[in-house]
């Protein structure tokens, strides 16, 4: 079985080589607006996300050389959260059938078992995230007995910046600053470096910083 996978499309649509199985790992729609403040999965973000996925996702889905698609969803798919909240866990597209979004269930083919879900830690109100807590009861029910798992958040202790962040916040922080992976370190103000607040440390009515003087 050949396969190809990718994850945090964010509106990418790369042309995949010919193979039997495309896994979609979370991701996969762009922002409305693009702007992470911005961010709050309401109804207008969440229609516009249905849109770009009827009307631009499938279309590109269909003229892939995939035989078949596996698709969870990430923190960014408002619209997969919709779907899940208010039709199923598992979703078909596509006259075929070719094409299958899963949260938290199985999927077999030619004798291969997948499971695939979507949560990551929680750090902001953003789409499929839950608490470590509620995390270890999900990640309970994952069978042992599979043979690829398809998570949109990475093993532990790989790429932990929500677990970073949570520590950040038990011990008081403003919040932590992050540099974007593959961008240079260099002086002054730049887009490189990204700044997440502890919205508790504003709350208790810390003055925020205005940077130099």
């Amino acid at each position: 079985m050949k396969i190809v996978a990718l994850s945090d499309q964010h509106g990418f649509l790369p042309d995949i080589p010919p193979c039997d199985l495309l896994i979609v790992a979370g991701d996969q729609i762009p922002d409305y607006p693009h702007h992470a403040q911005h961010r709050l999965g309401s109804g207008p973000q969440i229609d516009k996300q249905a849109q770009w996925w009827k009307y631009t996702w499938l279309p590109w889905r269909k003229t892939q050389p995939a035989k078949m698609c596996l698709v969870t969803w990430g923190n960014h798919d408002y619209y997969g959260q919709h779907l899940y909240n208010t039709v199923n866990s598992r979703v078909v597209f596509g006259e075929a059938g070719d094409t299958v979004a899963i949260v938290d269930g199985a999927f077999e083919l030619d004798g291969v078992k997948f499971w695939l879900t979507p949560w990551s830690s929680q750090f902001r109100d953003w789409a499929f995230m839950a608490t470590e807590e509620k995390l270890a009861e999900k990640y309970k029910s994952i069978p042992t007995d599979i043979d690829v798992l398809v998570s949109h958040q990475p093993p532990y202790g790989y790429g932990d910046g929500a677990v970073v962040y949570q520590h950040a916040c038990t011990l008081g922080c403003e919040g932590i600053v992050s540099k974007r992976r593959g961008s240079s370190y260099r002086m002054g103000r730049t887009d490189a470096w990204v700044k997440i607040k502890n919205r508790e440390y504003a709350r208790r009515g810390a003055v925020e910083w205005q940077g130099p003087r």
